[in-house]
């Protein structure tokens, strides 16, 4: 059985020290004379010396073990700590009777695995914050707030899905940016004018890899899109009016379509040079004009009486334009004229449904009053090959279409009443009440049935009694369509 290791070391001092008291004294009495005194003397010495020794161990492992406490007191103040942070518990596995070292052993072993997830929960949360800081600093956005020192798993999946929305939004803005950039640069190329303030010049000119996608940069962004695509409106605007006075003008001077042709092609678009060389061109065309003034204003009036043609304007109405029938020719009588085709053309576009619709009545009808002069024939049943059926079909056809034009007009002129304060006039008179007054009936018409069986009996038999009997027999009469005599020759109105 081995011995104790602190008895042997009793023993070993015991010993030791009954070994050098003896050489002590006499090393002593080999130099002094060793009386009483002197040897207490060096005795209380050495025993000084010894027991100091003994304080100086004992110090030292007073304050290793004092260590000891302090580093265990840090770690099972870690260990709670761990445990709160992480949400968990973290087992003990020494018991409180253990040896300090031991236990502070086995504390750290409980812990290695908890702190290498909390030092990789706050890598990620660092690496993760940086991508944030770069994203948020661009699209001027604030962070997404953790109240706790150390991130749960759901806090740094809150985080990931926070920075996947701001890298999703940045590629929006991106995308928006350049769609900006090209839009404005290519309005301003038709403008044919460059970037008017700092903004502009950096969304245009400058590296938009730096430009700060911020609510309110891409604001302004918009604002500045709007600002162009208005300017774009109204010079398109501007430059289709000036077009439009230009194409009536060269109509007017009756320039031929070479020359038209030719400065199309050289001058085109919406930009300041196409705005100056269409200013230019229509101020020369006026001299061209007011030299030429007679035989534009005669132009003119040949527009103005088409336009009266296709309104079926009466010869009193037409009248009301005193300076259609002046022998004078000036700028004065020419602005009138324009005035008023200017005026007759809006009518007739804002009201051409009407008109539309008027006319093809006007036609429907003379085509009923053929099929009604046709149905007074006396040779009409004796035709051949169906074309008397064809016509009766065509009549029906007609007839529906007239109908329907009529019950079109009937819902529609109403509107028209209230708006101009009075009735739509054609051929000088009210359609509406025109339309809605007592019908005279139409001739008599027979059946498809009938029809058939008279061209049959024109032909000289029926075919069906024909085979049963070949005796000549003298054919049943079909009434002739009676037409009134009472009806009133339809007024073109």
């Amino acid at each position: 059985m081995e011995t104790d290791p602190m008895e042997k070391l009793v023993d070993d001092v015991a010993a030791l020290t009954r070994d050098f008291i003896p050489v002590i004294t006499d090393e002593c009495k080999a130099m002094y004379r060793f009386e009483y005194n002197l040897q207490k003397k060096y005795a209380d010495r050495v025993l000084t010396l010894v027991k100091d020794l003994y304080d100086d161990v004992l110090k030292e492992l007073v304050g290793k073990k004092s260590q000891m406490v302090k580093e265990i007191e840090a770690c099972l103040k870690e260990h709670s700590q761990l445990q709160q942070d992480l949400h968990l518990t973290i087992e003990k596995h020494f018991r409180d009777d253990d040896p300090l070292q031991i236990i502070l052993h086995t504390l750290n072993d409980d812990m290695k695995a908890y702190r290498e997830m909390k030092a990789e929960r706050l890598k990620t949360l660092a690496d993760l914050r940086k991508k944030e800081t770069e994203l948020c600093d661009l699209l001027g956005v604030e962070p997404l707030v953790i109240t706790s020192a150390l991130p749960s798993e759901t806090n740094l999946h809150e985080l990931d899905q926070h920075i996947f929305v701001l890298r999703k939004t940045k590629i929006d803005r991106s995308d928006k940016l350049n769609m900006s950039r090209e839009r404005l640069n290519d309005m301003m190329r038709r403008l044919e004018s460059v970037p008017s303030t700092e903004f502009e010049k950096e969304v245009c000119e400058g590296n938009l890899s730096v430009f700060k996608l911020t609510e309110q940069n891409m604001n302004k962004l918009e604002d500045v899109v709007v600002k162009y695509e208005t300017l774009v409106g109204e010079a398109t605007e501007r430059v289709d009016l000036l077009e439009s006075k230009l194409e009536k003008l060269w109509d007017r001077i009756r320039l031929p379509d070479d020359e038209r042709r030719a400065f199309n092609e050289t001058y085109y678009g919406i930009g300041r040079s196409a705005v100056s060389a269409l200013t230019h061109e229509i101020e020369r065309c006026e001299i061209l004009k007011r030299a030429n003034m007679k035989s534009v204003i005669e132009m003119v009036r040949k527009e103005i009486a088409n336009l009266w043609d296709r309104m079926t304007f009466t010869t009193e109405a037409r009248m009301d334009f005193n300076a259609y029938f002046t022998d004078t020719y000036n700028e004065d009588v020419l602005e009138l004229h324009e005035m008023e085709q200017s005026r007759l053309e809006q009518y007739y576009e804002k009201y051409k449904d009407l008109f539309t619709m008027a006319d093809k009545r006007d036609h429907l009808l003379t085509k009923m009053e053929e099929f009604a002069a046709s149905a007074k024939d006396p040779n009409r049943y004796k035709n051949r090959g169906g074309q008397l059926l064809r016509e009766e079909k065509e009549r029906k056809s007609t007839e529906a279409q007239l109908a329907k034009i009529e019950s079109q007009l009937k819902r529609a002129l109403p509107e028209f009443h209230v708006e101009n304060n009075g009735p739509f006039l054609w051929r000088g008179e009210d359609l509406f009440a025109t339309l809605t007054a007592e019908k005279v009936p139409a001739p008599k018409t027979y059946s498809s049935r009938q029809l058939n069986v008279q061209e049959h009996i024109d032909a000289g038999s029926s075919p069906a009694k024909r085979a049963r009997t070949p005796a000549k027999r003298t054919p049943s009469r079909i009434p002739a369509p009676r037409t009134p005599g009472s009806k009133t020759p339809r007024r073109f109105i």
